[in-house]
């Protein structure tokens, strides 16, 4: 069983972001999502695509109350796509994430970022997700077939943790899930 929230992001709103980026001279996206085949998606379009093991880099840093810090050098990608990770990393762990997607970024470079619904659906419809929630407003539901916590955003969440660059679009789509395309300023 597998419950697949990031299947329900419409292809267009990556499209949206490729359209942005579609001019550059430079054409190097770097992938933060872990777990998400966007390699190829990137790959098609004509990009340029590295990629960091974010289970290792980000969410074992945060989890451990370690700093964030990507082994990628400041200003050298076009785009960054961050599907997911946010949701995966600790509360207090995702402004310092924010701020490294924003180091690594060129000038006018753009992020794309998901950030998990309230629910999700199974691929075999069983309806037997079920999302529960602790005293402490930590999410707890089945994902990828393991029972494990996430983070839910409010929207004005998202917003200041992107206040340090120019929000494009901030989409809610209908099962709550948000998805954020964002350009650094410069």
């Amino acid at each position: 069983m597998s419950s697949l929230w990031h299947a329900h992001i419409a292809p267009s709103s990556y499209d949206e972001f490729f359209e942005l980026l579609k001019n550059r001279k430079d054409r190097t996206l770097l992938d933060l999502s872990p777990g998400y085949d966007l390699l190829s998606l990137a790959g098609t379009k004509g990009f340029s695509v590295a990629s960091v093991d974010s289970r290792e880099e980000i969410l074992k840093a945060g989890k451990a109350r370690r700093p964030i810090a990507l082994s990628q050098p400041a200003d050298a990608f076009s785009g960054v796509l961050c599907v997911g990770t946010f949701s995966y990393l600790p509360r207090e762990s995702a402004p310092q994430l924010s701020r490294e997607l924003g180091r690594v970024l060129s000038p006018g470079g753009i992020a794309f970022a998901s950030f998990a619904p309230l629910w999700a659906t199974d691929l075999d419809d069983t309806k037997s997700v079920r999302t529960y929630f602790d005293r402490n407003g930590t999410a707890y539901r089945r994902d990828h077939g393991e029972f494990g916590a996430f983070v839910l955003y409010q929207t004005r969440e998202i917003e200041n943790l992107f206040r340090h660059m120019k929000i494009l679009k901030l989409v809610t789509q209908t099962n709550g899930a948000r998805r954020l395309i964002a350009m650094k300023k410069g």
